[in-house]
């Protein structure tokens, strides 16, 4: 990171907190990351089916792989 005297540094303040560095740096907006900090969340149903889509299988990449 670059300070306001031109010099940089590293910001290892942020070494075991990547949502800090994205919010703190970066400015984007917690809520947008942690859904579950969200008002109402705990009463959401993620299956889509209020927008009248149908409940879609998980993606092939998102499936755990059989035992070998």
């Amino acid at each position: 990171m670059v300070t306001g005297t031109g010099e940089s540094r590293a910001l290892t303040e942020y070494q075991h907190d990547p949502l800090g560095f994205v919010v703190d740096v970066l400015g984007v907006r917690r809520e947008t990351l942690v859904w579950s900090e969200n008002e109402g969340y705990e009463n959401h149903k993620a299956d889509r089916t209020e927008l009248g889509e149908p409940t879609a299988p998980a993606p092939p990449f998102a499936r755990p792989l059989p035992a070998r």
